[in-house]
């Protein structure tokens, strides 16, 4: 199970990114796409090394690349993608940087104990995605983020790639970091998978908070009218975002991609919670459903807003050309 589960998770992901990634080629080259893009081939990557591993036994140059792919790289870029699609929308970047910046201090305390190699690099990343997020917006806050998830990536694979293992390799199984692995190199798997998934996870849920706040007039309208026909203004709420009933800026695609995007990235975190517990099936199993959920979230998101008044007149042209005069 362990092997078709693997395999599942290593193609599924692996034709997701080439979607996306074509689509960043043709569509127009939009950050988050690209960011989205590379971060599942990573994780199409890990799949694979870790399907190797499985079927063949693990050997040193594929246990670094799953960790290094599967558990350090793969969330930092899913978040920076996040950012990239978020850049213009201030309140979002000012909650998602408050955040980080209540992370990079809640990191703080642990990282002046008895092991600061395990939390200062999530203080270090955190604290300048945070102030990155609160001072600066649109294409400025893409590259700053962009340089500095890059850099934190750079730094992570000299560590991985370099650092002796503490104990011998397990050839079977699935071999745990906090065994082979000094503090240091340990501590940016947790800042990438701690610092990342929070991003993503309230990047999204405050994305989503916000389209439907600022939505047009028009939608509004049409949460109201339907409140006659339900039991709470929550469940017409609940009825508007996902009937695929939006205005001009494509409330229900971005507001259930967002959530789409949060929910596969804890699908994705419990699978590391599985590998963590010793259930290498399980873990891939959690790893392909993540990265479908995520995949179409990402697919919700970057799909072109339709203006329904312009839809809608449009469709009256056309109907109108088609009626015989007399």
């Amino acid at each position: 199970m362990a092997v078709l589960s693997s395999a599942v998770a290593t193609v599924v992901s692996a034709v997701f990114a080439y979607r996306l990634l074509r689509r960043y080629a043709e569509r127009g080259r939009t950050p988050a796409t690209l960011c989205w893009g590379l971060s599942l081939t990573m994780f199409s990557l890990a799949s694979l090394m870790l399907l190797a591993g499985v079927v063949l036994g693990w050997a040193s140059w594929s246990f670094r690349s799953f960790y290094l792919l599967g558990a350090v790289l793969n969330v930092p870029w899913l978040a920076l993608g996040s950012i990239a699609v978020n850049a213009r929308r201030r309140p979002v970047n000012l909650v998602t940087g408050a955040v980080a910046l209540v992370v990079a201090v809640l990191s703080v305390r642990p990282a002046l104990g008895d092991e600061p190699g395990l939390w200062w690099p999530s203080v270090l990343l955190a604290g300048a995605l945070g102030v990155a997020l609160v001072t600066t917006r649109g294409a400025v806050l893409t590259r700053v983020a962009a340089t500095i998830v890059v850099g934190f990536s750079v730094i992570a694979t000299v560590l991985v790639a370099g650092a002796a293992f503490q104990v011998p390799l397990a050839t079977s199984g699935l071999p745990e970091g906090r065994d082979l692995f000094p503090l240091l190199v340990r501590g940016t798997a947790v800042a990438g998978n701690a610092v990342g998934a929070t991003l993503v996870v309230v990047s999204a849920l405050a994305s989503s908070a916000h389209i439907v706040w600022r939505r047009p007039a028009a939608d509004e309208a049409e949460v109201f009218r339907t409140i006659g026909r339900e039991r709470s203004y929550a469940d017409a709420l609940s009825r508007w975002v996902f009937s695929g009933r939006r205005g001009a800026r494509g409330v229900g695609n971005v507001v259930r991609g967002n959530l789409l995007i949060a929910g596969g990235v804890g699908i994705a975190a419990a699978g590391g919670l599985l590998s963590f517990l010793g259930d290498t099936t399980g873990h891939a199993v959690a790893l392909a459903i993540g990265v479908v959920v995520m995949y179409v979230g990402f697919d919700r998101t970057t799909q072109p807003a339709v203006d329904a008044r312009v839809a809608s007149a449009g469709a009256r042209r056309t109907a109108a050309r088609s009626t015989p005069t007399t």
